[in-house]
């Protein structure tokens, strides 16, 4: 990135942000997450300020990751999972019981859900080759999404055939559309 920031004329990432730039964009929990619990007075009587968390994949740096005061090393997404708060924040509940007790029992329900959601998501996932066999099954379906696809990567049929000779999938799916 660094490189490129200098190709491109951007402004180069901080290393402190590196963990961003090293993790994958994409995994099991980018849909569910980033998530926002607000807790106030309703929640808590004596509390004179909403405090938010953010549920995240990564601690974010300008807050404090308090998983640890509410989540147990053995709990599903454990290490998947960041609860970000803000320090003077943390402070409170830290002290505060009742607080805590009643965020642990909640990210206890939370995380057995979330990792619930997790399972279902990849255990109904559509595969490539659901996808080729939907085609197969209607072929009318897959001469229109060929047309589109013709369009759409006309240029790089053009400039990098090889790219395009890497795509698996994508040469199955011109088999069943009666070749390229």
């Amino acid at each position: 990135m660094k490189r490129l920031s200098k190709i491109l004329h951007f402004n180069p990432p901080k290393e402190e942000d590196r963990a961003k730039f090293e993790r994958k964009a994409w995994n099991n929990y980018t849909s569910f997450l980033p998530f926002t619990l607000f807790i106030n007075h309703k929640d808590f009587s004596y509390l004179k300020n909403k405090i938010k968390f953010i549920i995240t994949e990564e601690p974010l740096s300008n807050l404090k990751d308090t998983k640890n005061l509410f989540l147990d090393k053995n709990d599903p997404c454990y290490e998947n999972l960041s609860i970000n708060v803000e320090q003077e924040h943390y402070e409170l509940i830290k002290e505060d019981k009742e607080i805590k007790e009643r965020l642990k029992s909640y990210f206890k329900e939370f995380v057995k859900i979330l990792e619930e959601k997790v399972k279902f998501r990849a255990n109904n996932a559509l595969s490539e080759q659901d996808i080729l066999n939907y085609f197969k099954a209607n072929s009318s379906l897959a001469l229109k999404f060929k047309t589109l696809l013709d369009k759409e990567l006309t240029h790089i049929k053009q400039t990098r055939p090889d790219i395009i000779a890497s795509w698996k999938y994508y040469a199955e799916f011109e088999e069943i559309c009666g070749g390229a």
